[in-house]
């Protein structure tokens, strides 16, 4: 499912070249009305440790979800959140320090925020799929539904994407039965909620809405800190361009900083928020395990070609509200959205490995296209959908380029660098977009280049034996992919 930056299922924002100053000149005004909290409901639900830091009232009792108001849960959900958002200190992001090893250590405020991001999608999951029926299940989905709602209330654009994430992950979104249980007032709200976070043109939707909202408003860290990271992959330290872009963005997060909820604490709904159950280490294990689960709930149909696929997990749609996501969201992770016009196709959800690189066959695009240069490389993946892999080797492969496609060829032997030392089977495919670059590796090895997607937040190292094989890829690269690039709406940023 699509997640925040660091989630291995969202899909990050798509940085292009264009960048000014009044890009995050958002709104300022008074804080949210307040609101009346519902008398509190102590209970606890199935996605809660045996063993829970509650109230006993809490642990007497196991009990859905549902008989805790949305609002209540909204608004202790954005107490806790603009706590976090708060404690994210500047020197975290100029360093950009969470796509680090050590980012624990040096950016530890950051990491927390989007655990939190991932802890609230995996709650949502996970309690719509503890219901044994559909009706039941589409009882929970609709709650969520109504929580999302009054997080966009309270300008909570953190939690409401990781609710809607969560919705609109393979996991639920291919649970048919349960979806037409589902109102069609309930349908219409997820629709328009949804739209809100579409990636669409540098995410314009959502930029947008960010500059017409006041405060408070906890925004969806995602957008800032792939901004960070392309600001810092283009600028060099020291140079003044990258002290003054990256003042910018500070900015525009300070003044969010600066939010105020006049919401009254509701300490056994917030205990009950922060006991669920989620370990970031074992992420990819809870989503395949809750992926499992939506299999045994609802069975995928035998016919059709792409049933019950991890893969490809397809809904049929009617002519209702349309969104695209990313992810995993990933949305789906990750990647929602509240746009004007509503003529674009209803989005398809994928699983989130359905993003990895090499995933899409292409063969029908590559058979008519000749190749166009190859050579031998070595490949090894540095930051994946946003997120530093920890533990990355590197692979050998013969690499083709024809047309727009990417072709990957394995390796048959440990040392030789021939065509003949490698498969004639292609064993990946990519096919370029304008969001690729490739760049050229001035301060390391003459013979690297990076290949970065910056629709996903991924980068790609490349050694190819030489400096020239390095800058005839880049070259070749990059025209391919200029001569896709679409023109830029006028919120997009440019690095001069």
């Amino acid at each position: 499912m699509p997640r925040d930056i660091l989630s291995d299922s969202l899909a990050v924002l798509r940085i292009v070249e264009k960048f000014k100053a009044d890009i995050y000149n958002f709104s300022v005004g008074e804080g949210a009305t307040n609101r009346q909290c519902d008398p509190v409901y102590q209970f606890k639900t199935n996605s809660l440790p045996a063993a829970s830091s509650m109230s006993q009232s809490w642990d007497t009792m196991v009990c859905s979800v549902l008989r805790i108001a949305p609002e209540d849960i909204a608004n202790q959900l954005s107490l806790l959140d603009l706590l976090c958002f708060k404690s994210i200190k500047p020197e975290e992001l100029t360093t950009c320090g969470w796509t680090k090893l050590n980012k624990l250590m040096v950016a530890p405020n950051v990491v927390a925020f989007t655990k939190r991001f991932n802890r609230v999608s995996f709650w949502t999951v996970q309690e719509i799929l503890n219901g044994q029926s559909p009706k039941v299940r589409a009882e929970t989905l609709a709650h969520f539904i109504k929580v999302a709602k009054k997080l966009y209330d309270l300008n909570n654009l953190h939690s409401l994407f990781a609710v809607i994430s969560a919705l609109t992950s393979a996991s639920i979104y291919r649970l048919t039965k349960t979806w037409a249980c589902l109102s069609k007032k309930d349908k219409q709200q997820f629709d328009k909620l949804a739209e809100l976070f579409g990636d669409k043109d540098n995410w314009m939707t959502l930029r947008e809405y960010m500059r017409s909202i006041s405060l408070p408003c906890i925004p969806y860290l995602g957008i800032f800190l792939t901004d960070l990271v392309y600001i810092d992959i283009a600028h060099p330290s020291g140079s003044p361009h990258r002290v003054a872009k990256m003042a910018v963005v500070l900015k525009a997060l300070e003044r969010y900083q600066t939010s105020e909820y006049t919401i009254t604490p509701v300490p056994h709904v917030a205990n009950y928020l922060n006991s669920v159950r989620y370990i970031e280490e074992l992420q990819k294990f809870l989503e395949d395990d809750q992926y499992k689960l939506s299999l045994k709930l609802e069975p995928p149909s035998p016919i059709g070609s792409c049933a019950g696929s991890k893969e490809s997990v397809k809904e049929v749609q009617g002519p209702s509200t349309p969104f695209t996501l990313s992810p995993s969201h990933r949305l789906g992770s990750g990647s929602l959205r509240l746009q004007g016009s509503y003529t674009q196709a209803k989005f398809i959800p994928t699983h989130r490995k359905c993003r990895s690189l090499g995933s899409n066959d292409g063969s029908s695009v590559m058979d008519s296209v000749e190749c166009e240069f190859q050579s031998y490389v070595r490949r090894k993946t540095i930051i994946k959908d946003g997120r530093k892999i920890s533990l990355s080797s590197w692979q050998r492969y013969w690499l083709q380029i024809s047309g727009n496609v990417l072709i990957f060829y394995s390796s048959k032997t440990f040392k030789g660098t021939s065509r003949n030392d490698f498969s004639k089977e292609r064993c990946k495919v990519v096919e370029l977009h304008d969001g690729w670059r490739a760049v050229l590796m001035d301060c390391e090895a003459q013979d690297a280049f990076q290949l970065v997607d910056h629709r996903t937040g991924t980068i790609y190292k490349f050694k190819t034996g030489n400096e020239s094989t390095a800058k005839q890829w880049a070259a070749r690269i990059n025209e391919v992919t200029n001569k896709l690039v679409t023109p830029l709406p006028a919120n997009l940023m440019s690095f001069e």
